[in-house]
């Protein structure tokens, strides 16, 4: 997984919308999330946000989703190329 990771090319211009990911750890997770919150709704008029909160925090945040605003528990490690790409 570490070198799929490491094997992703660089993108010259980001897409349209660009997509930021947003994961915290188990210990940031609560204000990152928090955090997110406040300014996602300015985000999603600009950018294509994929929030992992953390199964604890997935259940008060889940209904924020939207066209723009993907919220995930949590994903697998061997999937976390697919999010980087």
């Amino acid at each position: 997984m570490i070198k799929e990771i490491l094997d992703i090319k660089p993108k010259n211009k980001p897409g349209s919308p660009a997509t930021i990911l947003i994961m915290g750890g188990s210990r940031g997770s609560e204000f990152i999330n928090e955090e997110v919150l406040k300014i996602m709704p300015s985000l999603v008029k600009k950018y294509k946000l994929i929030h992992i909160t953390g199964e604890s925090h997935y259940g008060s945040i889940k209904d924020h989703a939207g066209s723009n605003y993907r919220v995930l528990a949590s994903v697998d490690p061997l999937q976390m190329p697919i999010y980087y790409k």
